[in-house]
């Protein structure tokens, strides 16, 4: 409202000094010194006005670029073989309060509904600085896309800026378009996923080398006290 206010300012005092203009020449002539004195004066006022727009054109472009920008997604490439919900700050400054308010909850597999600020009063998490992201496990592929045909979800998401203005807009997420694509673009989420299963495997063959050991060593006793 201020930035459109001062627009408006803006423009009227181009179409004053163009009115100015306007009446010196019928009034005084187009030959006349005052007249183009006027029209002179007048000229400036309106480039120092030019000059202002783009001032303040710059300064609302660089005071948006510093507004939050948050909005949710479905993640199903990050962690192989499960899904998640993401939100992300796109914006340059921090978003507080942030909430989800679903239209259609979104749900596990085991009906249990899937949302940020679990632990909070209001459902809401406290800062999510720029550029940052959160995110919850929601269900694994299989067993998500087994129990639900339809995965769009739309509500509206709401938070607060640094100073403290209030900030809501709708948003829509979708599990659909990944249902029948494939989830990841290489092997790497798979790769990582096996390679977290090697120190278990480890831990299990130095078990079984550990016991073979121990075995040996009794057989060992024995047919010594044979």
């Amino acid at each position: 409202m201020k930035n459109f206010l001062v627009r408006c300012s803006l423009v009227g005092i181009v179409l004053i000094a163009i009115a100015v203009i306007v009446v010196a020449i019928r009034n005084l002539g187009i030959g006349a010194k005052e007249a183009w004195a006027t029209i002179a004066a007048s000229l400036a006022v309106i480039v120092s006005v030019l000059s202002s727009w783009s001032t303040r054109s710059l300064l609302e472009l660089q005071e948006h670029e510093r507004e939050p920008y948050v909005y949710p997604s479905i993640d199903v490439e990050s962690r192989y073989g499960l899904m998640q919900l993401r939100i992300k700050n796109y914006g340059g400054g921090p978003a507080f309060g942030v909430k989800l308010s679903w239209k259609k909850p979104l749900l596990d597999s085991k009906g249990e509904p899937k949302n940020f600020g679990k632990y909070d009063v209001e459902g809401r998490i406290p800062i999510l600085l720029q550029k940052e992201s959160l995110s919850i496990l929601v269900d694994g592929n299989i067993q998500f896309y087994g129990a639900y045909k339809d995965c769009n979800y739309s509500g509206t998401i709401e938070f607060k800026d640094a100073a403290g203005r209030r900030k809501k807009y709708p948003f829509v997420v979708s599990a659909e378009m990944y249902r029948a694509t494939l989830s990841y673009t290489d092997e790497a989420p798979k790769t990582h996923h096996q390679l977290q299963h090697i120190p278990d495997e480890i831990e299990k063959l130095t078990s079984a080398v550990s016991s073979l050991r121990d075995s040996l060593k009794e057989i060992g006793r024995r047919e010594s006290s044979d």
